[in-house]
This record gives C-alpha cells, structure tokens and sequence, in this order.
C-alpha cells in the first residue's frame, strides 16, 4: 500500500496517511509517542460508540498495513481535508448557510450531551472541541479526533466546558460580531439542558476575584478586538437566558 502523509493543522506526534484500497480512499492514524495504545484504544471505543448512537464520525475499517505491521493504528474511511473552521471562514459561504449549519451542529451536540449525562457516558464529551476538529462531507459535519478523554468535573459540567469552547471558536471563526446571532442559536439548541447554558455563564462570572478576571478579560479585548473571550460568551449567553425569561414572563 502506497501511504501519502498528510498534514495536519498543528504538531502532533501521531502519524496520518492516506491511501487507496478497491476503489475506496481511506486514512491511517498512526498513534505514536507516550501512551499510543492507550490514545488508540480509547478513540476506537468512542467512534464506536458515537457511531452507534447516530452521531457523525468516520467510520472504522478492520485492515492491516503491512508497513505498520504491529503498530497501533486505526484505519478510518477518508473524508476529505475541508474543515468546519475552513468552511465557516469561507467569504463564498453566506452568514444564514454559516448560523443554520452552526444550529444544527448545536442541536446534535444538545442531543449528545443529553445522552451522556443519562448514560453517566463521558465518552461522549468530546475533550478538544475546536472547529478543526469538525471534518465537512457531503454535506455533513462530522466530528474526529477521539484519542483523549475530558477529565476534572462533572459530565454537566464537562458538557458545558466543550459548549463553551466550541461556540469561542465558531465565533472567532465567523467573526465577533456574529457573536449575537450564534449564541441566540445556541441557546435555542440547548433549550432542554437549561444546566448547561447555566454551568457556562456561572463558571465564568462566579469565580473568586472578579475584578481581577474582567481587568485581565479588558486587556486581552485590547490588545485583540477580534478576540472572544470566556467573558463574552459567559455574558452574552446570561442576556439572552434573561431576555428569554422576560419574554415569557
């Protein structure tokens, strides 16, 4: 087999190749470096997992490489190099094609995080939700990038941390001023898991020491007015639960 590296948006000490096998392109994870098998064993369990239950990944194929004869591997199908934060920085991609994909990736995130927290299942947290991490595919998101766990907290919280994240990174990705409009969609996804979306605003703006925080959030808004910060999703999330809460009032 004939593997061609590919290379990846920032350093790694794994290994990714593609090549072609009876017609079908597919992509090889070689895991090396500390604990490789422990980091493939564990992103196997959670594509199968994810996998049974609906959500987006790539799919697993039980194939050898005789040049990796013994190495820990996984052999997934190939889905192209397009990532969501490509996608949603693209200027030829409109802002209502960019919020009505964003609010279905949120409404699938909604539901997994639901099922997690049912299951008592932190496999289906996913540890480095970044936008790079989101693979775009015939007209699908699907998420990779398994071989770490989230640890340190509960799964409501863990829920609200990689929510969090991932709505930073969509708004720096589309742009700050977008903000508004992908927390409005945010929330509206997140609607049945009200604990999170307060987990997000409460981990924020009720730490010890405040001022201190919003002295160093100032700074940060300073030196990069295209920055969002853990405040501005923190604030912006608390003004739409409490506009939504006058309005049903």
């Amino acid at each position: 087999m004939e593997l061609q590296p590919i290379r990846t948006f920032r350093l790694t000490t794994n290994k990714v190749s593609r090549f072609q096998h009876e017609g079908r392109e597919l992509l090889v994870k070689h895991y090396t470096g500390a604990d490789k098998q422990v980091r493939r064993d564990h992103e196997e369990r959670t594509l199968e997992l994810w996998r049974e239950c609906g959500f987006c990944v790539p799919s697993i194929r039980k194939l050898q490489i005789p040049q990796l004869h013994d190495e820990p591997l996984l052999v997934l199908d190939y889905l192209g190099s397009l990532t969501l934060q490509e996608w949603l920085k693209s200027a030829a991609v409109s802002q209502d094609e960019k919020l009505e994909s964003i609010a279905a990736i949120f409404v699938q995130n909604s539901c997994r995080h639901g099922l997690a927290i049912k299951r008592s299942e932190p496999l289906m947290i996913h540890a480095d939700a970044n936008t790079s991490n989101i693979v775009c595919h015939e007209g699908k998101f699907y998420f990779i990038d398994f071989e770490n766990s989230p640890v340190g907290a509960s799964l409501t919280e863990l829920a609200a941390i990689e929510t969090a994240k991932f709505t930073r990174w969509v708004a720096r990705d589309c742009g700050i001023e977008l903000l508004p409009a992908i927390i409005k969609v945010m929330v509206e996804a997140y609607h049945g898991n009200q604990e999170i979306l307060q987990l997000i605003v409460e981990r924020t703006t009720s730490r010890s020491f405040q001022w201190y925080h919003r002295w160093r959030d100032r700074g940060r808004k300073r030196r990069n007015p295209a920055e969002v910060t853990k405040y501005d999703v923190a604030d912006a999330v608390g003004a739409e639960l409490k506009r939504r809460r006058a309005v049903d009032a």
